[in-house]
């Protein structure tokens, strides 16, 4: 990867400018460089274009990251059921029917997103997303998956981060296994803006 010079240019926009894929890829460069965390023994990174997998090992006992680790599981007229093991967006844990992905802190129990047939586009794919509902100041307030054929039309005041894509034989691609951050970049009146999310593993 390149290396950015943090004194070369400022990353200021100024009123009416158009944030460009140059700008929000600087962004995340400066804030990978100033990351606190760079590894050690026991842990290995591994970058994507998708993300940032980290692994962990650890002697006399286990260390369970705060990851979306996904699983579907096959069930009856050709539905799927996902569950996650646990993870945060903006340090916010998605919800499905009110109980955290990692389940209910009382029973144990963990909440599935089930993935049914019309959830599916004509390629046999369906692509997972966070859904992302924000306050009118542009911050995280609920996160909940959906299932959708493609991908979900621009709401006001919501953004949708794939987490993976379900196949219909079971399969599944890109699945979302670190910490993600979220930033709304050129937020508008109306609600709208365009959603910037960076690894934070």
């Amino acid at each position: 990867m390149n290396q950015v010079d943090l004194n070369a240019r400022p990353l200021a926009i100024k009123a009416g400018e158009e944030v460009t894929h140059d700008h929000l890829r600087q962004l995340e460069t400066r804030i990978r460089q100033q990351s606190v965390f760079r590894g050690g023994p026991g842990i290995r990174q591994t970058v994507f274009p998708w993300g940032t997998i980290t692994n962990y090992s650890q002697l006399g006992g286990t260390y369970i990251p705060q990851k979306f680790l996904p699983s579907v599981t096959a069930g009856s007229e050709g539905t799927f059921a996902v569950t996650w093991l646990r993870g945060l967006i903006a340090g916010v844990e998605p919800i499905i029917d009110r109980i955290p992905i990692s389940g209910d802190p009382d029973t144990g129990a963990v909440p599935v997103l089930t993935v049914n047939p019309g959830d599916f586009a004509p390629d046999g794919s369906s692509n997972i997303f966070f859904r992302l509902f924000l306050t009118r100041a542009f911050e995280v307030s609920k996160i909940s998956p959906l299932a959708f054929p493609g991908i979900p039309p621009a709401a006001p005041y919501q953004a949708d981060k794939l987490a993976l894509t379900v196949f219909s034989d079971g399969s599944i691609y890109r699945e979302l296994e670190t910490d993600q951050g979220f930033l709304p970049v050129s937020p508008k009146s109306n609600g709208l803006f365009i959603p910037c999310f960076w690894s934070k593993g």
